[in-house]
């Protein structure tokens, strides 16, 4: 059994809660993000970090949490918007998908400090 499936069939009984995930569909006129229809809900894993990280243009973002999502079919970029559990929109910091020879097992997606 490869490591990330061993990981998928562990990581699904921790994923209790629930993420709410809005894909970005375009900009309005005034350069305003719209979301394209209602939110889908993914359960998840959510662990609590405190990291940097640092982009191409070497400006520092925190990390507050990891979202590790048991999905093979979730794609989902940088601009999209994810909702926790506890109401806050999070900003998207880092993607990660996780591949093995079965294809893609999770999506680990970090994200920083969140607004009400």
């Amino acid at each position: 059994m490869a490591v990330s499936t061993a990981f998928l069939t562990a990581l699904k009984p921790l994923a209790t809660r629930a993420v709410n995930i809005r894909v970005l569909s375009s900009l309005n006129n005034y350069g305003e993000p719209q979301y394209s229809g209602s939110a889908t809900s993914y359960s998840a894993y959510i662990e609590k970090v405190t990291r940097s990280n640092s982009d191409l243009e070497r400006d520092e973002q925190v990390i507050d949490y990891k979202a590790y999502v048991p999905s093979s079919t979730l794609s989902l970029s940088m601009d999209d918007e994810i909702e926790f559990p506890d109401g806050s929109i999070r900003p998207i910091v880092e993607i990660d998908e996780r591949w093995d020879e079965h294809g893609k097992q999770f999506v680990v997606i970090s994200v920083g400090s969140g607004r009400g």
